[in-house]
């Protein structure tokens, strides 16, 4: 459930208010999660100089998690950030400078407080053709119940909910505009992480079997638990979009992920090294709107057990190809039917869990304001 009111305006305070609300829950009503959030965000643009503009405001945001497990209730945490800014424009330089001030309330009790810089720097060399762009930014986020289950849904009954600490990470890149059809993008970036989490078989839930003579004890290994380490992780991105018209859209994206641990893991298990995904839209007529998805992960390591010892092992590359057909009935209303992996593959997404070779979904969409139904 979301809730936001926007409103901009050249000559007026630009205003954003935001509240959302997450709940989730098991197959026993013992588990769940509350989260609730709230974000409100200033901005507002000033002019000094024919080729110089200024625009300051900022964020303030709060987020509270309430979880439970299996009648066993964790300690609620919540958090409040502020995050002022102040931009420079001139010509073809651009600057932003500000910080994200946070406070963390663990057990509603303790407070620990975190700073992070938020700056960055873009140069238009050459304008609406070439930019380069660096900055420096960090931040802290709650690995909630909610966004374990849409990456993972086979984790165990009680995992572990921590916080993953971006101390900082470095970033720069460039554009290029080719032509009014085609850009290409190019970036790279290295984080400081502490408490980034990594998904392991669970090798401690069992069932007792009973044979003729014995009891046998046996070793499920068929749900994950949470393991956080310190990491340092290097990104590097390319991107090319193509768009003819207003009808049709490509788009392609490579990335590159390295990851150094601490000593407490080998491998950061199941994170791909390699991704790809394409993207093609087409638009007929203006009412019917096809896609195809291609997606490709390779490289992901997951850990084998043997005689108490773990030893990595190198997971099959992951190849999802997809399809989808909307129908644009009017600006607000649209009719969609989407099939996914229709390439019938039999991915694996985690060691032993193999993926549907092939799903579909119907439905419909209505549209109550803001921006009309189609591609953008």
């Amino acid at each position: 459930m979301n809730f936001s009111n926007n409103n901009i305006n050249a000559n007026k305070l630009n205003q954003y208010y935001g509240v959302n609300y997450d709940f989730l829950t098991d197959n026993t009503p013992q588990t769940y999660e509350h989260q609730l959030g709230m974000k409100v965000a200033l901005n507002h643009d000033v002019k000094l100089k024919k080729a110089f503009s200024l625009n300051a405001g900022g964020e303030l945001g709060f987020n509270y998690f309430h979880n439970r497990w299996n009648n066993a209730q964790l300690s609620d945490n919540a958090m409040a950030n502020i995050n002022p800014h102040i931009t420079f424009k001139y010509e073809e330089y651009f600057i932003k400078i500000g910080f994200d001030a946070l406070l963390h309330f663990q057990h509603l009790e303790k407070t620990k407080f975190h700073f992070y810089p938020d700056i960055e720097a873009r140069l238009h060399i050459v304008p609406h053709i070439f930019t380069f762009y660096a900055g420096l930014d960090g931040g802290l986020k709650r690995n909630s119940y909610l966004l374990f289950m849409r990456e993972n849904p086979y984790l165990s009954d009680i995992v572990n909910l921590g916080f993953t600490d971006e101390k900082a990470k470095v970033y720069a890149g460039i554009q290029l505009g080719i032509s009014r059809s085609l850009s290409i993008g190019a970036g790279a970036s290295f984080g400081f992480y502490s408490g980034k989490p990594f998904f392991i078989n669970d090798t401690l839930q069992k069932f007792f079997m009973q044979t003729q003579d014995t009891m046998r004890e046996l070793y499920l290994n068929n749900t994950f638990n949470i393991v956080e380490d310190r990491s340092n992780h290097l990104n590097i991105h390319f991107d090319l979009r193509y768009q003819y018209k207003n009808q049709l859209w490509l788009t392609l994206n490579l990335d590159y992920n390295y990851y150094k641990l601490s000593v407490d893991l080998l491998e950061a298990w199941y994170k791909p090294v390699f991704i790809a995904e394409f993207d093609i839209s087409y638009l007929l007529l203006e009412k019917f709107l096809f896609g195809v998805d291609l997606y490709m992960h390779t490289g992901a390591k997951y850990p084998e057990f043997i005689n108490g010892n773990i030893a990595p092992k190198t997971m099959k590359a992951v190849f999802d190809f997809n399809f989808s057909f909307e129908y644009i009935w009017s600006k607000r209303l649209s009719f969609f039917a989407n099939v996914n992996n229709f390439a019938y593959q039999r991915n694996y997404f985690y060691h032993d869990y193999p993926s549907q070779r092939i799903n579909c979904l119907i439905g419909v969409k209505y549209n109550f304001g803001g921006e009309a139904i189609g591609k953008k």
